[in-house]
């Protein structure tokens, strides 16, 4: 009898939805909502959900055809994931990353979501498919102050997956990342978790009517497109392809075979009737056709990227524990300085304009011996145990390949 043949396929979308600050949010989640009620996918990976009734609105508009859902509640406002799915949601976790921004980076806001990735298992007739979504952090400038915290993020993300996917027949990784196909933390989290990106292994054939402009998918970005209305426009005459940063990546348990049946970005262009787009970031779509097969033996590529990718993050990390060596001695010597300072006040005339400085400089000292103290031990931690774990890989690769 031959081997059954299943076909999953698989939505994501940064919704873009920060209550008071993302345009047209209203109007947009309601338009998601109306297109995933749809029925066109299996399963659905949403970040950047912060507002609960908008993940209510999405699901209760699409539960006829995507009945079971979860939302994965973390840090001050959420998480900003949840997952739709069209067959049984058996088990849910959350792993909250060690490092994610700082908390008074407040207008960049990543360290108040609580983000990690979040993890569905799924069960379809026999087919085990392990689900899990994320949204790393954010670059925001060409300085990248986040590099490491975004590596370590990629790195910690794969190694979540190695660790509870062993009886997966098909596992599934979809969201943002904030990475591009040949930044580091991409390369990492793919060499790490065994990933195969679904964009870059989609053949385009006969079960498309337009091959061209399947292949123009592919090649074109998710984010900052010009074709987006959200797109800066000095941005958009930049780079009109945009940067493609969000990915649906997929590997095979033993037992199991796959392949990309399709993809696509299933929502460019404008909400219907209206003149902005479904988001600041495109929707990807992937159709994986499934076969279970017992004994299918995995045979992994050459370790020399994953070496390489290693050696390269473990630089990163090193880098970092050097910033914060520097960064801790700098708040301290400010935090010194103040006292000093609140020292030499002392004796002159108790005067509401005298004390209100005093008041703003003890304040004004305590953050700057928090940031040297408590909060640079706290990344100092993150990074270092990030580092030891992709060191004991780095070195058994190195020993495994006589290097």
């Amino acid at each position: 009898m031959a081997d059954e043949k299943i076909l999953v396929n698989v939505f994501t979308l940064n919704c873009w939805g920060i209550p008071f600050i993302s345009k047209n949010r209203k109007e947009r989640m309601e338009a998601i909502s109306t297109y995933l009620s749809k029925g066109v996918h299996d399963i659905v990976c949403l970040q950047e959900v912060w507002d609960e009734s908008d993940y209510f609105l999405m699901r209760d508009t699409a539960k006829n055809v995507l009945p079971y859902s979860h939302y994965f509640y973390s840090g001050v406002c959420g998480s900003g994931l949840c997952i739709l799915s069209r067959w049984p949601i058996e088990e849910v976790f959350f792993h909250a990353w060690p490092l994610n921004g700082y908390i008074h980076m407040i207008h960049h806001g990543d360290w108040f979501g609580g983000k990690g990735v979040g993890y569905c298992r799924v069960k379809y007739k026999d087919l085990n498919i392990h689900v899990y979504s994320a949204h790393l952090h954010a670059e925001y400038s060409t300085e990248d102050i986040y590099l490491a915290h975004r590596v370590l993020q990629a790195f910690n993300t794969a190694e979540f997956i190695k660790m509870t996917s062993s009886c997966a027949d098909l596992v599934i990784l979809a969201g943002d990342l904030n990475t591009q196909p040949t930044d580091l933390a991409f390369r990492l989290m793919c060499e790490t978790g065994r990933l195969k990106d679904s964009c870059l292994e989609y053949k385009p054939g006969s079960n498309l009517d337009d091959e061209k402009k399947a292949r123009g998918s592919v090649v074109l970005g998710t984010n900052e497109r010009a074709c987006n209305s959200y797109t800066d426009p000095v941005e958009s005459k930049r780079n009109p392809d945009g940067k493609r940063i969000d990915y649906v990546l997929y590997h095979t348990g033993p037992n199991s075979i796959a392949h990309v049946d399709r993809y696509d970005l299933p929502l460019l262009g404008n909400v219907p009737s209206c003149q902005f787009s479904y988001s600041d970031h495109e929707a990807v779509s992937t159709q994986l056709l499934v076969t279970k097969a017992k004994n299918q033996n995995f045979i992994r590529k050459s370790d020399e990227g994953y070496i390489s990718a290693l050696n390269e993050a473990i630089s990163v990390c090193h880098d970092a524990m050097t910033t914060l060596r520097y960064s801790a001695r700098k708040y301290l010597i400010y935090a010194m300085s103040l006292f000093l300072l609140l020292l030499s006040t002392v004796g002159m005339a108790e005067r509401t304009y005298v004390d209100l400085p005093r008041l703003l400089l003890v304040a004004v000292m305590f953050y700057f011996l928090i940031m040297g103290t408590v909060w640079n031990r706290i990344e100092w931690n993150g990074v270092l145990s990030g580092e030891k774990a992709m060191e004991i890989i780095y070195n058994n690769l190195i020993k495994k390949n006589k290097i």
